[in-house]
């Protein structure tokens, strides 16, 4: 793997945790996501940095299907643990 292909790994890694880490929940927090994929993808070039992206993206949209928004990370369900 070439210097630049682990640069667009990092970059879309960075790109995931930020928003996993996180509900979403406002338009505002809507906007901020697509100015940050605007950003990521503008750092990105083709083949291997747009499929990551994608792969992200698509990630991202399972976790909020239908309405659904996703558990936060580490969560059990339980204080005692």
């Amino acid at each position: 793997m070439t210097e630049h292909e682990q640069q667009m790994f990092r970059l879309v890694i960075a790109f995931y945790d930020k928003w996993r880490s996180v509900i979403i929940e406002t338009d505002e927090q809507w906007n901020d996501f697509a100015q940050d994929l605007k950003q990521l993808e503008a750092k990105l070039t083709p083949p291997l940095g747009y499929h990551l992206m994608d792969a992200v993206v698509d990630t991202i949209n399972d976790l909020y299907r239908n309405g659904m928004k996703p558990v936060q990370e580490n969560y059990f369900g339980r204080d005692d643990l």
